[in-house]
């Protein structure tokens, strides 16, 4: 797969990761060995998905539970059989006496030098946070995570399988849209007047990908995700043609906070 087949729809800070995927999908295809990633965002997974497509290899993802936002991929010969242990998760129960909150715990973990692409979902509800965590780090958790802001934590393991996850469900629908703007798919999504979707945008109050933006013309792209304070999370699916119109029409998936 040569730069310029994908250069055009991969954006510029993309394509360092996508070239370092290209070489280990190359090495998977010369070694007949699988490949572990990190945990990666919907948009790495599709963006991995497509790499490994072009070479031959196949990729299975896997984030502990069904439907798993955050997952890893473990890039394969096309005759591996896979298992779960191949995946390398881990999970980590954390109770307090009080309320815990999603930014409080993954703060929490973050602060301890964790690089966040070590942690896969983190659930909160009723002073309990359960998270996915790849397996390399769980002794350093169990060690050293004993509070989350003020709170005090009681932190134990617990296999992935054994825990019920509430996964967010997206609603999925058709939007007409002028252009893949991220102002123009927050106005849609959110049913914002173009000015309100693009201020928010300015003022930093939406993500891409989990990164802060402050770019109103960046355009969204299949497995995107965005973050709309006040509002909740936009899932950007396909795009399927034009409109009459000239319009373009893409899948949407909100999940209001």
């Amino acid at each position: 797969m040569r730069e310029k087949d994908w250069s055009s729809w991969v954006r510029a800070d993309e394509r360092p990761i996508v070239r370092r995927w290209l070489d280990l999908a190359h090495r998977v295809e010369r070694t007949q060995q699988p490949v572990l990633t990190d945990f990666l965002s919907p948009r790495e997974q599709y963006l991995i998905q497509s790499v490994a497509a072009s070479v031959g290899v196949t990729v299975h993802c896997s984030g502990g539970y069904p439907d798993a936002e955050r997952q890893r991929a473990l890039l394969a010969p096309e005759w591996w059989v896979t298992e779960a242990a191949d995946f390398r998760l881990e999970a980590v129960v954390a109770k307090a006496a009080g309320n815990l909150r999603h930014g409080q715990v993954l703060g929490a973990l973050l602060g301890l030098g964790i690089d966040r692409r070590k942690v896969g979902d983190v659930g909160v509800a009723h002073g309990r946070a359960q998270v996915i965590v790849d397996a390399d780090i769980l002794d350093y958790i169990l060690s050293y995570w004993h509070t989350a802001g003020r709170e005090a934590l009681t932190v134990t393991a617990q296999s992935p399988t054994d825990l019920v996850w509430d996964a967010p469900k997206y609603q999925w629908q058709w939007f007409s849209l002028a252009s893949p703007r991220v102002d123009a798919v927050v106005a849609a999504a959110c049913r914002w007047p173009r000015g309100k979707a693009k201020e928010w945008v300015e003022r930093g109050l939406v993500s891409l990908n989990f990164s802060q933006m402050d770019k109103p013309d960046e355009e969204v792209a299949q497995g995107d995700i965005l973050s709309v304070r006040s509002f909740g999370r936009i899932a950007v699916g396909e795009q399927d043609g034009s409109t009459q119109r000239g319009r373009e029409r893409w899948l949407l998936g909100i999940l209001k906070s």
